[in-house]
């Protein structure tokens, strides 16, 4: 790479978690070949992912818009859409490494810090303030609790959302954030959260084109004492604006996705040898992220084994050690 003077890094694929974990690469890049000789880009394929990342300093160049003929006036691109083959049907995580050290190799640069890092403007955490206002709650007060139903994804499903509510709402101040999209409608569930009285201020859809854009998101994120989530967005953008995160994990293991956040916990879902999950526990990697037992049961079993009550417990314990 002596003769490069332009790189171009570029994560393409994926959603919102995957293009929060490729700013670390973006960074490694920068790193490893910014200054006088080089100039790092930084690519997406989508423009709220551009406009997500644009001005968080990971590269001299700033975000740019992916166009494959774009890729042309560089030195040396590295595509961040090839170097994992473990989301391949049928292939099995390799749990020895997270998606970002894959990333940060493929680059040639493995930074100390493997953790993201996003903040919010002034003027975005002023309007946060200002809606969370309206909700009752306050600033580095409230935990946030991620309601994602995911349909053929059932990693991503949180099972007995609606009591966990309930019990987290009962205890702190609580947000609930529904991800809904196109594809995701809102969860059935979703019209007792908002008749309930104890909750009815506190929930909140969020999508690009619903409810909160991703810089809102972030700049409401960034406000809260904790998060609950499953292997999902906020999982990594919990990490990103620095506020702690307990993941509840069944068929992708929680070490690996969260060993390099340093406020992150997790819940590692059970595992019984009577549900036929297979060679490996837990089962992460199998058949695009789904769950061995998924074809007969619509939902993990072992995720449904997860308790709020447990959660709750848990919540309780790293709050106290904030």
């Amino acid at each position: 790479l002596i003769a490069m003077h332009k790189i171009l890094v570029s994560r393409v694929a994926g959603g919102l978690g995957d293009q929060i974990c490729a700013t670390v690469a973006v960074r490694a890049a920068q790193e490893r070949y910014g200054g006088d000789d080089y100039i790092v880009h930084a690519s997406t394929g989508r423009p709220e992912w551009h406009d997500l990342f644009h001005d968080q300093g990971y590269c001299a160049g700033g975000y740019v818009p992916f166009s494959r003929g774009g890729t042309d006036q560089y030195d040396h691109h590295f595509s961040l859409d090839g170097p994992e083959d473990r989301y391949e049907k049928t292939h099995n995580w390799d749990a020895s490494m997270s998606r970002i050290e894959i990333w940060c190799r493929s680059v040639d640069h493995v930074p100390a810090d493997l953790c993201p890092h996003w903040r919010p403007t002034p003027g975005e955490t002023k309007w946060a303030k200002s809606l969370l206002k309206q909700r009752h709650l306050v600033s580095g007060e409230f935990v946030v609790l991620h309601w994602r139903c995911a349909p053929g994804m059932a990693y991503k499903d949180i099972q007995h959302r609606y009591a966990l509510a309930e019990l987290l709402g009962a205890r702190w101040p609580l947000l609930v954030l529904h991800h809904v999209d196109k594809n995701t409608p809102l969860d059935p569930d979703w019209k007792l959260v908002l008749e309930k009285s104890i909750l009815k201020d506190a929930a909140i859809p969020f999508h690009v084109e619903s409810g909160l854009t991703l810089r809102q998101l972030g700049a409401v994120l960034a406000m809260a004492k904790l998060c609950i989530g499953p292997d999902s967005a906020l999982c990594h953008f919990s990490a990103a604006v620095d506020i702690p995160f307990l993941g509840v994990f069944g068929a992708t293991c929680g070490e690996t996705v969260c060993r390099h956040y340093p406020k992150a916990k997790w819940i590692q879902a059970p595992i019984d040898p009577k549900w036929n999950c297979g060679s490996t526990a837990p089962c992460y990697g199998v058949s695009e992220r789904s769950f061995w037992c998924f074809a007969d049961h619509m939902k993990g079993e072992c995720m449904e084994r997860v308790s709020p009550e447990q959660i709750v417990e848990e919540v309780g314990d790293m709050l106290l050690n904030c």
